[in-house]
């Protein structure tokens, strides 16, 4: 069966499983994407760093997010 937005809702509200995996993987999406943000910040900022890799390290960070939420 497809996971539908009602469907989500529904178990989300209800509780379940289901509702826990969700939970976690959206709660390490959002760590994710805290780390992404300082990443960003530190590459705006003035100070001397090597961008490139800091680029690199935010792909594989989208990538990541792409995995948890390909599991969702």
């Amino acid at each position: 069966p497809y996971l539908t937005l009602s469907n989500l809702a529904y178990t989300r509200f209800y509780g379940g499983p289901l509702s826990q995996s969700i939970d976690q993987a959206l709660g390490e999406i959002e760590r994710t994407l805290e780390q992404m943000l300082t990443l960003a910040r530190l590459s705006a900022s003035d100070l001397n760093v090597d961008r490139a890799a800091l680029q690199k390290t935010l792909e594989r960070l989208q990538h990541k997010i792409d995995r948890i939420a390909d599991t969702i």
